[in-house]
Order: C-alpha cells, then sequence, then structure tokens
C-alpha cells in the first residue's frame, strides 16, 4: 500500500522486490502535492487506484466530487481501480470507463466495527457478480474472536465467484491475512512502514513469514 510520498519513491526506485501489485491510496496521496507527471512515473508492478470514501476509512476533506475528478483524471495510468459498494451510482461513469478500457474493478465493503454476517458478505457479493462478474469483491471488516475469523474464512471458501479478497483488521487482523491468503483470498494488502489499517503487515515482515507458512517449516 503506498500512502505516502516516501512509499512511492521506494517503490519506484525498485527497493521492495516481489511485489505484484501496489494500491496508491489516492485519498492520502493527495495531500503529498504530487506533479500530474508523476503519476506517470513506471512502477514494476500493477496499479491499484484507491480513493478511500472517509465512510470506509478515507481521509477526510475529498468532496465526493473531488474523489470522481481525480479516479476520471488517473484512471487511464492504472490497471485496476477500487470503488465502495456502496458508491456504485456515485461512481456509475468512472465504472462505465474502467469498463469501456478494460481496467480491472475492485469492489469493496469495509467495516471497522464488527465481522458482517455471513448471509450480509454473500449479498454483498452477489451484488458485484451480478453487475461486474469479472471484478474482484474485497471485504475487510474487524475481528475480534475466532468467531468472527470463522465466519469470514467460511464465507471465503464457499465463495467460488466473484473472485474474493478478504483480509480482517484489529486483534486477529494479522493472523487473518496469513490464514487468508492460504484460503484463496486474491490480495493481500501489505504497508510499507506505518501501518494503514489496524492488522497490517508491513512488507518485510509478511515476506519472510509467509513462505514458511506455504512450505509448512
Amino acid at each position: 500500500m503506498v500512502a505516502t510520498r516516501a512509499d512511492w519513491e521506494l517503490v519506484t526506485q525498485g527497493v521492495f522486490l516481489g511485489l505484484d501489485s501496489c494500491e496508491l491510496r489516492m485519498d492520502l496521496l493527495a495531500a503529498e502535492q504530487f506533479g500530474e507527471s508523476e503519476w506517470l512515473t513506471p512502477f514494476p508492478c500493477s496499479k491499484i487506484l484507491t480513493i478511500r470514501d472517509p465512510a470506509e476509512g478515507g481521509r477526510p476533506g475529498l468532496s465526493a466530487n473531488e474523489r470522481v475528478s481525480l479516479f476520471e483524471r488517473l484512471l487511464p495510468h492504472v490497471d485496476y481501480s477500487d470503488i465502495e459498494l456502496r458508491n456504485f451510482s456515485l461512481y456509475s461513469g468512472v465504472l462505465a470507463a474502467a469498463r469501456a478500457s478494460e481496467k480491472q474493478l475492485i469492489i469493496s465493503v469495509h467495516d471497522f466495527e464488527k465481522t458482517p454476517t455471513e448471509e450480509h458478505m454473500r449479498r454483498w457479493a452477489d451484488e458485484t457478480e451480478a453487475q461486474y462478474p469479472e471484478a474482484i469483491f474485497k471485504i475487510a471488516a474487524q475481528l475480534t474472536s475466532w468467531e468472527d475469523l470463522v465466519r469470514m474464512g467460511n464465507f471465503l471458501v464457499r465463495r467460488p465467484r466473484p473472485q474474493v479478497a478478504a483480509m480482517g483488521m484489529g486483534p486477529l487482523g494479522r493472523i487473518s491475512r496469513l490464514l487468508f491468503a492460504q484460503l484463496g483470498s486474491v490480495l493481500v494488502y501489505v504497508s510499507f512502514h506505518k501501518s494503514v489499517a489496524p492488522g497490517q503487515w508491513d512488507f518485510e515482515s509478511f515476506r519472510s513469514i509467509f513462505p514458511q507458512i506455504v512450505e509448512g517449516n
């Protein structure tokens, strides 16, 4: 997750090797005063454009219209766009442009207070699949008990379509990200410096630990 200018410089300089994708948190990076030409800087991996809604953990200060404008300007320079399920209507033009230009979509839901019921997660995934069957459905939620962890894990393994990225936040967030990666989550978000979400691994620690789990050592 690229959330600061320092993150941006480290990634573009090739300091972090082995990345598949980088999430550009533009709601946070917008405060860093990037020049327009900088968005054309080559990356060693695919780019995920995220301009997170404050209602789901984004930085306050960007209006809905400003977020839409940023999406429209930056869409040509990225590979994926992450759009909240709640904002289908707000971003209808962005979604249409992404589909027309064959950009990949991540449709996301975040709950920083609790783990949704499996029924809610299924309904959100159904809505995503009905409108954008090739999209990735991303669910990130607070996990405070083993029951929460099992509930989200069950949803992940029982849901073959659409593709699912599942991750926990809070006390069991770090454990969940290791487990869900093994259970088939198509994305695992890590930080380069300070975690942006509770429960994130830093990149170096995750890169060190995860292969040991995969190999069973």
